[in-house]
């Protein structure tokens, strides 16, 4: 059971540092599991005035397509910032 539905708030979380943990794909379902996230003070769910950092999310997308699914390894980048398009390599795999 979902302890919090909210629709198109992805412009009021922070994506710069999310590790997914799991993904499972049920029911024409998408789940990903997230170590955690970051939710701007403006997101709906934010109940405080700043940022709020989760511990454990599952986002699940329903109905979903696939338009492209795979994953930077940029495990032998050095910099800082990445630019993972140039700087690391892309590994195409298949979400289903």
């Amino acid at each position: 059971m979902s302890k919090y539905i909210s629709t198109n708030c992805f412009r009021n979380i922070a994506w710069q540092s999310v590790y997914i943990e799991k993904v499972k794909v049920e029911n024409n379902n998408l789940h990903l599991t997230f170590e955690d996230l970051l939710f701007a003070k403006e997101h709906p769910l934010n109940p405080f005035d700043t940022e709020w950092e989760t511990n454990e999310a599952v986002l699940v997308f329903y109905d979903f397509k696939v338009f492209d699914s795979g994953y930077y390894d940029c495990s032998q980048v050095q910099k800082k910032f990445r630019d993972y398009d140039k700087d690391c390599q892309y590994f195409p795999i298949s979400l289903l």
